[in-house]
C-alpha cells in the first residue's frame, strides 16, 4: 500500500528549524501564516492519495466523502477555536491598557508625593 506522501514531507520541511524555513507564528500575523502554508496545503489537498492504491471507485469515494467531512468539521473546531484565541487576545490587550492607565495614575501619584515631601524641605 503506497501512498503518496511527498507533498506531507514539502510542509515538514516548510517548517523545519533546522533547515531554517520556520513559519513564525508569534511574529506573523494570521494572513501571513495563511499565506506561508496555503499553497502547500493546497497541493496536498490535490494530489491524488489513491493512485497506487488498488481500491474500488466506490471505496475510493467513500474515503473521499468521509474525508471531506472529517476535513470539514476539523476546519469549523479550529474556526470555533481560533475565535475564542482571537477574543482572549483582545481581552488581555484591554486589560493592558487599563494596567497602563493605573500605572500612569500612581506614578503621576508618586510625582505629587515627591514634590510634597521636597517643597516641605
Amino acid at each position: 500500500m503506497d501512498v503518496k506522501l511527498k507533498v506531507n514531507a514539502d510542509i515538514v520541511a516548510a517548517n523545519d528549524p533546522v533547515t531554517g524555513n520556520e513559519a513564525s507564528i508569534e511574529h506573523s500575523t494570521q494572513g501571513e501564516l495563511h499565506s506561508y502554508t496555503s499553497p502547500l496545503i493546497e497541493r496536498w489537498q490535490q494530489e491524488d492519495l489513491f493512485s497506487d492504491l488498488d481500491i474500488p471507485d466506490e471505496l475510493k469515494k467513500a474515503i473521499e466523502s468521509s474525508l471531506e467531512q472529517i476535513w470539514m468539521t476539523a476546519n469549523k473546531l479550529a474556526s470555533v477555536e481560533t475565535a475564542k484565541l482571537e477574543q482572549q487576545v483582545l481581552d488581555l490587550n484591554q486589560e493592558v491598557k487599563e494596567l497602563k492607565e493605573k500605572n500612569r495614575a500612581i506614578q503621576a501619584g508618586l510625582v505629587d508625593i515627591l514634590r510634597d515631601i521636597y517643597a516641605k524641605k
